[in-house]
């Protein structure tokens, strides 16, 4: 059965893919220390630490909360020590900038999200 020709590649890539991936990534990036303005040096990393404060202040708890919490701070993280992903995510913002990017939000975006 080839999950891509049988007209399934989105449940396949949810269940064969994106769930075993959160759950293995919850196990991980849990247990990454939370990266702080005290224990962080660069000016960015602080401000993508103001801005993880804030997603997640917002954001309601669901299975992936944890993981995503935990990705964001292996992201600051290697940000802060490393110039090569520092530079990646700030050449995509600046990309991004340029481009025609739709900022509509989905209709279940009330489902994870609090005011």
């Amino acid at each position: 059965m080839n999950p891509f020709t049988d007209g399934q590649p989105l449940k396949f890539a949810i269940e064969k893919v994106e769930m075993p991936l959160v759950f293995i990534g919850g196990l991980i990036f849990k247990q990454f220390p939370t990266p702080t303005k005290k224990n962080t040096y660069k000016h960015d990393t602080h401000v993508m630490i103001d801005l993880r404060d804030w997603f997640f202040n917002h954001r309601k708890k669901d299975s992936r909360y944890e993981p995503i919490l935990g990705l964001f701070n292996f992201l600051i993280s290697k940000m802060d020590r490393d110039d090569y992903y520092a530079d990646i995510l700030k050449v995509l913002i600046r990309e991004i900038k340029t481009k025609d990017w739709e900022l509509k939000l989905s209709n279940n975006f009330k489902d994870y999200w609090e005011e």
